[in-house]
């Protein structure tokens, strides 16, 4: 059977820092969720995204705990989005298909972990601070740079311990 590309447009860098929420203020649970910083969206399978946003902004925990709900809240979110704007599903889309496209998509979350994680998870001070002392490095100087210290961030490796023990788990590498 051949599968249909799901092309949606898709925020490209999805995760906490990049939203903005609003609060219940009962509760104190986000009842709404603003995206903002749109420089690296795209035209791609909303997976993408929720694959990205799920591996990079969650313990392994959580994920155990919650992927499989999170999945079904946003499906049923997306239909009931897609029938109040008035505009047909994507094709086939089931949560079944939903969990199986997640679960490919999970491979371009493990890239980003790697490359994404060094970054957002830096606990110590490196002579990179501003753009103008990174002028003349390449991409690979800066990245190094930025894996310096990495044997004294205990977070990141648990962080990349956990994603690679999925990943590995899963079957994606």
């Amino acid at each position: 059977m051949t599968t249909v590309p799901w092309r949606v447009f898709c925020h490209g860098d999805c995760w906490t820092n990049n939203m903005l929420f609003r609060y219940n203020s009962q509760t104190l649970v986000p009842d709404e969720v603003l995206l903002v910083d749109f420089q690296v969206s795209k035209d791609a399978c909303p997976t993408l995204d929720l694959a990205y946003m799920t591996y990079i902004c969650t313990d392994q925990k959580f994920r155990q705990k919650y992927t499989e709900k999170l999945l079904k809240k946003y499906h049923d979110s997306f239909i009931q989005f897609c029938n109040i704007l008035n505009v047909e599903l994507l094709p086939n889309f089931t949560l079944e298909s939903l969990s199986q496209r997640f679960h490919r998509s999970k491979l371009y979350a493990y890239c980003l972990c790697v490359i994404v994680l060094p970054i957002i998870l830096k606990t110590h001070s490196t002579d990179l601070d501003t753009l103008e002392q990174r002028e003349g490095m390449g991409t690979g100087e800066i990245f190094l740079e930025l894996l310096n210290g990495f044997s004294k961030n205990n977070l990141l490796q648990q962080r990349i311990i956990e994603v690679a023990s999925d990943f590995y788990k899963d079957g994606i590498i």
